[in-house]
């Protein structure tokens, strides 16, 4: 099977929740995401996405607004630091016996 790609997707499949939630609570709690109600936005955001109507352009706007000015790099370690300390901890055992058993038989994912 050396030359399967398996491809997931990773909200509510993966890991539990959604990851563009938990990086918004990372960027509140990091102090990065300080406008008020900045989490009620979001969710509300999420239910217009969950009924199909989300204005994307909205949303983007809500989550790079409090990476503005922040360099490149310092996102990227931000990210890493989200995703060891807030995604990793969410992704569902049976989603890492998967995942290895994919690799062990030489699938991509």
């Amino acid at each position: 099977m050396g030359n399967t790609l398996t491809i997931f997707d990773l909200d509510n499949t993966l890991i539990q929740g959604d990851s563009s939630t938990v990086w918004s609570q990372f960027m509140v709690r990091e102090g990065l995401a300080t406008q008020k109600g900045y989490l009620a936005r979001e969710a509300r955001l999420m239910a217009d996405y969950d009924r199909g109507e989300m204005n994307i352009a909205d949303y983007v706007a809500l989550i790079q607004a409090p990476l503005a000015g922040i360099p490149k790099s310092d996102v990227d370690a931000l990210v890493a630091r989200c995703v060891r300390e807030a995604i990793l901890p969410r992704v569902y055992p049976q989603a890492w016996e998967l995942i290895r058993r994919l690799r062990a038989e030489e699938s991509r994912c």
